[in-house]
């Protein structure tokens, strides 16, 4: 599975007249994710419906600004975990280091950072300036995340050159 994505709106299959592209970087059991760039005074597709789900939007780019997601300042970030529910980070500035299994990245704007239930990971700030991302969790946890009930589960992982038979 590719864990980083790079959002490359040039590589975008979907096409409509005037500039519309848009890409899946994402198709699962509990959600699609789907990135676009609309030029100003563009229609996107005509109306449709979606008949078993929400469509989010987040505007990224251009003359409104909208602050969502997270922060993380240097050196902060939580331990290695997992969580019984999908994660995706869509970076927007800075730089996320994120630890993926045994696999570490560091994730620039304009990717999208992969994260299925159940696999352990970790993200950090190891640069000079904030790092900001969108965080999208799907699906939406039943609880709020608590100390009887948290929604990270920390784990420990060994690498080992010992071969299991």
């Amino acid at each position: 599975m590719e864990f980083v994505r790079p959002v490359d709106f040039d590589a975008a299959p979907v096409s409509l007249p005037g500039g519309y592209r848009g890409r899946f970087l994402y198709h699962g059991e509990s959600c699609s994710v789907i990135v676009t760039r609309v030029p100003p005074g563009v229609a996107g597709p005509p109306n449709h419906v979606h008949p078993t789900s929400d469509q989010l939007y987040f505007v990224i780019e251009g003359e409104i600004t909208i602050e969502l997601g997270s922060e993380i300042r240097k050196p902060a970030g939580p331990p290695l975990h997992y969580h019984a529910f999908d994660q995706f980070y869509f970076v927007l500035s800075g730089a996320l280091h994120v630890q993926i299994g045994l696999t570490t990245s560091e994730v620039g704007p304009h990717h999208l950072v992969v994260l299925p239930a159940g696999v352990p990971h970790r993200q950090w700030n190891e640069g000079t300036e904030a790092e900001r991302h969108l965080a999208i969790l799907a699906p939406l946890p039943e609880h709020r995340s608590s100390p009887e009930q948290p929604w990270d589960l920390a784990v420990t992982l060994e690498a080992s050159d010992e071969v299991i038979a």
